[in-house]
């Protein structure tokens, strides 16, 4: 089953902006999983999803977690996602 993240921008990014999406947590990108290809994106509304797709490769694995942090800045804090 596919899976949404909607990042929501803070009020100290600009438009244009890039954020550049790290990826960790106990399944692996590109192995378990992919998101198109979409590793950074524009900011050019207020919030942006990704998409995220799991790759089935026929082995049994138990419960795997996803973490997307930004590497933007903002006031100090970065935006983060566990999934």
């Amino acid at each position: 089953m596919n899976g949404q993240v909607t990042f929501n921008f803070p009020d100290c990014l600009a438009q244009g902006d890039t954020v550049n999406l790290i990826f960790g947590g106990t399944a692996t990108y590109l192995e378990d999983y992919h998101t198109n290809g979409v590793t950074q994106f524009v900011v050019a509304d207020t919030a942006f999803v990704i998409d995220i797709i799991p790759i089935l490769d026929n082995i049994t694995e138990g419960t795997e977690t996803i973490i997307i942090s930004c590497s933007y800045l903002c006031d100090g804090a970065c935006d983060s996602v566990s999934i």
